[in-house]
């Protein structure tokens, strides 16, 4: 049988590969694209033992996006809306497994939390469920809001954490020789804490990729967490 290429499929692979080299080029994500693909973003992550790597998946999905961090010992999967707030979260490691899903104000925890099972209801202490804050924090930068208070789920605790997030300004950052043009940060826990606990993240200015996160981590042992942006990939569909 003869075989040939149709001129729809040549027209495809063109868009697929322009689709590619764009992202490349530009070095963040680029939400528009996503009706054609995903991106797959490398962070080298320095943590208590060591250095490693973690990978973050976006996708677009109907009704809003999933994204995924595979993490050096977890795996943590995020639904949110098509305004980047989050409804469900999924978090995995070697004794754990929970389901956390919004329900109004309140989120409800289940599965198995260190082997033991679990079914938890808590109170958010913000109309704002941040989880994931690679994903979170991309509508937030490109706003114009210059703080914003907002809920974390801790997974070690199975608690609701207060914190909130400031704007610092603009700074230009060099990551493993790519220059950004970036929103500098200050994440703090809100109450008696927030003096004793603070992070500094850094995001692209125009498109909220995350670029670089400095702060004290105190899972499994208190210790300064690094996280940089190695490489992104987008896989057209």
């Amino acid at each position: 049988m003869q075989k040939y290429v149709s001129i729809g499929m040549v027209i495809i692979m063109l868009l697929s590969f322009s689709v590619s080299t764009i992202a490349e080029e530009l070095h963040e994500i680029d939400l528009s694209l996503l009706d054609e693909g995903h991106y797959v973003c490398t962070y080298e992550e320095h943590h208590a033992n060591g250095v490693g790597e973690s990978v973050f998946t976006l996708k677009k999905i109907p009704g809003g996006y999933q994204a995924i961090w595979d993490g050096i010992t977890d795996t943590t999967d995020v639904y949110t809306d098509t305004d980047f707030r989050t409804h469900k979260v999924m978090i995995t490691d070697e004794d754990t497994s929970l389901t956390i899903e919004r329900d109004g104000n309140r989120l409800l925890v289940s599965g198995i939390d260190a082997g033991e099972s679990i079914d938890k209801t808590l109170k958010l202490t913000s109309p704002h469920w941040y989880h994931l804050l690679p994903l979170s924090l991309m509508e937030f930068t490109r706003s114009d809001k210059q703080s914003v208070k907002f809920s974390l789920f801790d997974p070690y605790n199975i608690k609701i954490r207060d914190m909130r997030v400031e704007k610092q300004g603009f700074e230009t950052i060099t990551i493993f020789d790519e220059e950004y043009e970036a929103v500098k940060m200050s994440m703090r826990m809100r109450g008696i804490l927030t003096p004793f606990w603070k992070s500094d993240i850094w995001t692209a200015a125009e498109s909220g990729t995350h670029l670089k996160y400095e702060g004290l981590n105190i899972v499994p042992k208190i210790h300064k967490s690094k996280i940089y942006l190695k490489q992104i990939e987008f896989k057209p569909n």
